[in-house]
């Protein structure tokens, strides 16, 4: 999941104490895996269920929208095909490869 998400900040994969610890200029993002042994009864990372009732869902600036989706479906996510736009922004949502919904931005 690092991968996925330090791909889409263009940052590396943190180093040291903390490798889960992503910091762009932008963004910062704190990756916690859960370990598999306390999944029971959650859905497997390979099945990548949306949980549409999340919280919050986070949204990254990316530079392009079809380059991220190929990332994030190289690295274990799927898009929704959630897709739209405003006045300054293109959106899409996708989900990580863990089955949170995060969304993507561009500037258009």
């Amino acid at each position: 999941m690092a991968l996925l998400y330090a791909s889409l900040l263009k940052v590396p994969v943190g180093e040291g104490a903390d490798p889960g610890h992503l910091r762009s200029s932008t963004a910062e993002v704190q990756i916690i895996q859960i370990p598999p042994e306390f999944l029971a009864g959650e859905p497997s990372a390979s099945s990548a269920v949306p949980r549409v009732e999340a919280a919050f869902k986070p949204s990254f600036e990316v530079d392009s929208l079809e380059d991220a989706l190929v990332t994030v479906i190289a690295l274990g996510g799927e898009g929704t095909g959630r897709r739209f736009s405003d006045a300054h922004h293109e959106y899409l949502d996708v989900v990580d490869c863990e089955g949170n919904v995060i969304q993507l931005r561009c500037t258009l």
